[in-house]
């Protein structure tokens, strides 16, 4: 079956109204559909073919959007890479995609040589011939794999459809009203599946898309274009409470989406508090975004749930009380050497890892996860991925890393170290070397020395450091 491919279809309804807002700059559907056409023919002409794998590097901007939708209506397959990875990474994830093309801005290295580079500041044409755009995309094309974290260190490709993200989008605007003239803040990165929920739900509702700006910070960025609409985690929502002067702004807005984490009550009660129109939600990148979702004008006690289940949705809950997953939004499968990879089990339910309930209103509760992954500002850590380049390093002969919570971020990982020579140092030379294998956000913000207590060589008891660190938590005094 054939899905509308939206962008055509905002340019025919709504062809003067803004679709992407940039620094006082307006471009219309279209102008947006243009831009769009003109990218599409530039990459045929260089040998794009359909499902060909193309990798984009760059900051949010008008160029990254209109490639990203030529790449999707060229039928071939768009891998938006995350700018804070290492170049290591960066070169893992090109590899473990196979891809083809490399459009970049600022790219922080060398590349294979299989792959192909085109800058996105310099050859991608403003004017000139371009080609017609389809009207419908297949609903099971693939369209875009996004990365998300694996136990054993390695992203993970996750293949999403063309019609994952259009019925996620569709089943997100039911609850929240979104209407031409409305504009949502692109305040999350595009190599988040919550980055391109934003593009699909403003395209679908004839609304714009506000490109931020890396030199300003989120409040500025707020008071500067004054969206209808936002998607926040944990962290930006402390941000802004501590922020009075956009707190006018903030209770004006339409829709404040939260996710990427459980968001501590406390946040959520003291946003409650302001007036702000809070929408809590419980998503997953295997489910192209949002999952259920708090109903609008939502009382505290359901904000401090997970909401209603979102059309195109399926929820069960298994014996041991994990929440498996269905519907017209679940991803395509993993990318594994040419091939998707399914990962569902025998009647099509994806184990989501997580452990919850629904209530006696129908409103879904997350009690918390199976493995050990936590979220820490809207991404995924799995603590063995750490522990697997610490233990590389010299002199570390045991580590355990564990969550501890955080009023900003949710959690962050705190490592325990079994070292011989503990000095003041330590800690930044550890990190210095981290930094080289990992991004900056799963580099542990402390080290704590081995407690005397645990003998050395002994089968690592990580559900026991947990409740230490609970302890340590708790005390702020503790010897650990």
């Amino acid at each position: 079956m054939k899905i509308p491919f939206i962008i055509n279809r905002a340019a025919q309804n709504f062809p003067d109204n803004p679709a992407l807002l940039n620094r006082g700059s307006i471009i219309t559907f279209s102008e947006l559909k243009q831009k769009i056409a003109r990218t599409a023919s530039f990459l045929r002409k260089n040998g794009l073919q359909q499902k060909d794998r193309v990798a984009i590097f760059r900051e949010p901007s008008p160029e990254y959007i209109s490639t990203l939708w030529a790449v999707m209506s060229a039928g071939a397959v768009a891998v938006p890479l995350s700018t804070r990875l290492p170049l290591e990474n960066l070169l893992q994830q090109l590899e473990q995609t196979d891809c083809s093309y490399l459009l970049e801005d600022n790219w922080p290295g060398n590349l294979p040589q299989k792959v192909r580079c085109i800058s996105l500041q310099d050859r991608i044409p403003h004017k000139g011939e371009a080609t017609n755009i389809p009207l419908g995309i297949e609903e099971n094309q693939p369209t875009t794999i996004v990365f998300t974290s694996g136990s054993s260190g390695k992203q993970r490709p996750v293949v999403h459809s063309y019609g994952n993200h259009y019925f996620s989008a569709l089943g997100s605007n039911a609850n929240i009203t979104l209407r031409p003239g409305d504009s949502w803040l692109l305040s999350l990165p595009i190599y988040h599946v919550s980055g391109i929920s934003i593009l699909f739900r403003t395209a679908l509702a004839g609304a714009a898309v506000i490109i931020p700006q890396k030199d300003k910070s989120l409040p500025e960025q707020i008071a500067e274009s004054r969206p209808t609409h936002i998607s926040l985690v944990a962290a930006q929502l402390d941000e802004l409470l501590g922020e009075q002067k956009v707190w006018p702004l903030m209770k004006s807005m339409r829709a404040i989406l939260l996710g990427g984490s459980a968001i501590p009550p406390k946040l959520i009660r003291r946003a409650y508090d302001a007036g702000w129109p809070l929408f809590v939600s419980y998503g997953s990148t295997q489910l192209a975004s949002q999952i259920t979702t708090t109903t609008p004008g939502a009382a505290l006690d359901e904000l401090l749930t997970a909401g209603y289940l979102l059309p195109h949705r399926e929820i069960i809950i298994s014996q041991n009380k994990e929440i498996l997953l269905k519907g017209e939004t679940l991803f395509l499968g993993y990318w594994q050497k040419d091939e998707i990879i399914p990962a569902v089990d025998d009647e099509g339910w994806f184990a989501s890892g997580d452990i919850g309930f629904v209530d006696e209103q129908g409103r879904l509760v997350i009690k918390g996860r199976l493995d050990r992954m936590f979220i820490s500002g809207g991404e995924n850590i799995y603590p063995e991925e750490i522990e697997k380049e610490l233990l590389k390093l010299k002199d570390v002969r045991q580590t355990v890393v564990v969550a501890m919570p955080n009023d900003r971020f949710g959690f962050r990982p705190i490592a325990f170290l079994d070292v011989d020579n503990w000095n003041d140092t330590l800690s930044e030379d550890i990190n210095k070397q981290l930094r080289r294998k990992l991004p900056a956000y799963k580099v542990p913000d402390r080290y704590l020395p081995w407690p005397k207590d645990v003998p050395r060589g002994m089968k690592t008891p990580w559900k026991w450091f947990e409740e230490l660190i609970k302890n340590y938590k708790k005390s702020k005094g503790s010897k650990y």
